[in-house]
């Protein structure tokens, strides 16, 4: 359930994503254009830093609190103030100027991972995961018709 505009698309699937962008002239990005995006003309680990901890101001990931809130009902350590995922827009841009590329909601790309699987490729942290696996260059995959609320989508327009 959505509360504003600005919160991130989540618990899509692959496919609807794909679809509905389709139909407004719009695409996912590949995995190539998502970690350029992501990198930001950095070729560091993280757009803002070599170390995980450069993400504490930058990227809604997992912290100690959100991860006792959902194990133990209190929180506990550091606190971004979001348990789930944040409005988009609520930690800084990178140097692209885009927001939320290493956390908030992985996001769907438009590649597959491997056809024979059917896996689509996933890149991006999310809220449900630590620094560590917000990495630029960090890749999964999810089959394209399984929705999670850890995975969303990144719009993008291909210039002709």
């Amino acid at each position: 359930r959505w509360t504003s505009l600005r919160e991130p698309v989540e618990n899509v699937t692959w496919e609807e994503c794909s679809e509905r962008l389709r139909q407004h002239g719009l695409v996912l990005p590949s995995q190539w254009q998502w970690e350029h995006a992501c990198r930001a003309g950095v070729s560091l680990p993280y757009c803002s830093n070599r170390a995980p901890d450069s993400l504490t101001e930058v990227a809604n990931l997992l912290d100690p609190a959100s991860e006792s809130l959902r194990r133990y009902g209190r929180r506990q350590g550091r606190d971004d103030g979001h348990v789930i995922h944040a409005p988009v827009g609520s930690y800084p841009a990178n140097p692209f100027g885009l927001y939320d590329m290493h956390g908030n909601v992985a996001e769907f790309c438009s590649d597959m991972v491997d056809a024979i699987s059917g896996f689509v490729a996933v890149r991006g942290g999310s809220y449900g995961q630590r620094a560590e696996w917000a990495r630029s260059a960090t890749r999964s995959m999810s089959k394209p018709n399984v929705r999670n609320h850890l995975i969303g989508l990144r719009v993008c327009r291909e210039i002709r």
